[in-house]
Parts: structure tokens; sequence; C-alpha cells
């Protein structure tokens, strides 16, 4: 499972990249335009790129065909491995299925059904994204729907990652692991926190304890 690092800062990105812990960045538009003050979205975006040396998925400014396609493939331009974010809605569709054949890569958002996947994977995403945080709010069951995409990416011989967005708690990530996405996306705190657990600390305070009572050896 491949971890994408929703952060706009090279800093935390090189951290996790010295870590092994990035395989990507993940950016929203208030991180493009949080991070773009007296610098232009696409400066940053090419920042990134450069620090990451890895995918960098970025946000568009627009839901309608004609604009997503002329920004689509000004943003692929920036940099190598750049995939555009391209909401899965009607309007969008045209852009989603022409901005491959261009040689863009797209990553289908807002995608709520395992329909919605099955048309997006088919007309050219290379990824379906699900926001797992969105669903638990609205008291949709993450991972059923998860496992019921994976089973319709599968059973189609579909060539498209299948992506959770923002698991907040180690259970919820956890679940997306056991249904089988192909990558998560998590802000830094949220990764630090995945990481640890009150019986690693415990564990981490008897080996500490331990070796303080190692007797010394003296040369």
């Amino acid at each position: 499972m491949k971890l994408y690092l929703a952060t706009p800062d090279p800093r935390e990105l090189a951290t996790a990249a010295s870590r092994g812990l990035v395989d990507g960045v993940w950016l929203s538009p208030a991180m493009l335009i949080a991070a773009a003050a007296g610098r232009t979205p696409d400066e940053v975006i090419g920042e990134l790129a450069r620090a990451a040396g890895r995918p960098v998925f970025t946000p568009l400014a627009s839901v309608h065909d004609e604009d997503l396609l002329l920004e689509g493939r000004d943003r692929a331009r920036i940099a190598e491995g750049i995939v555009v974010q391209v909401p899965c809605i009607e309007d969008a569709l045209r852009a989603m299925h022409r901005l491959p054949l261009d040689g863009v890569r797209v990553a289908a958002t807002l995608v709520v059904t395992p329909l919605q996947a099955l048309v997006a994977a088919r007309i050219g995403a290379s990824a379906v994204c699900v926001d797992v945080e969105l669903l638990e709010q609205h008291g949709v069951a993450a991972d059923g729907l998860l496992r019921d995409i994976r089973t319709v990416l599968d059973r189609h011989a579909l060539a498209c990652d299948l992506v959770a967005l923002h698991p907040r708690q180690s259970q919820q990530l956890a679940s997306c692991a056991a249904a089988g996405v192909d990558a998560v996306v998590l802000e830094p705190a949220a990764l630090r926190e995945a990481l640890a657990h009150p019986l690693t600390d415990r564990g981490l305070d008897r080996l500490l304890g331990a070796l303080s009572r190692r007797p010394r050896v003296i040369p």
C-alpha cells in the first residue's frame, strides 16, 4: 500500500521521504492556496515535484470540461509525475477521458459509489479516490464501500488504483489496508498518530530501563 503525504511543505516531505514513508504528494485546493502566498500555484507544484521526485496529485480550478482540459494540460507540463484531480461528475467526464489520451494522468475525485469508480476507471482515470473522512461524517461505512470498489475494479480487470483519502484514525487506516486499497492519503499529523501506540511507548520505557541497567564496560 502506497502512502501519499498531504502537505505543501517541502520540509515535511523531505523528512517523510528520508524515512521511506512517502510515495507521492497530495494537494487540496486549500493547501495550494495557502502555500502560494506570493507565488503562483504552478511554482508551488513545481517545487514540490522537484523535491519529491514522486507523483504530485494537484487540484484544478474548475469543474467544467473545457477549462479542465486546458488547465490539466498546462499543469502536466510543469514537471514529470503530475497527476491532475478531476471530479467524477457529468460535466467533467469528457475531460477525464480526453486528458489521458493527451498523456495526462487523472485521479478521479468525489467517488462515492462502485459505479462511479467503474465509469471513471473505464474512461481513463489512473486512480479513483474515496474520501474516507467525508463518508464517515455522513454515516457511510468506508471499509465496505472500499471493498466493493476493489471487487468491481478487479472483476473488470481495470488498471486503476484505489486511493483512500484522509483516514484519521489508526483503525480507519487498518480498515483501508484490509479492504485492499492501493494507496492512502495522510496528513503529517495523521501519519505520526498512526505510528504511535501506548503499548509501544510502554515497551520503549522498558527497553530504555533495561539498557540503563547494563553494566558499564570500561575499556
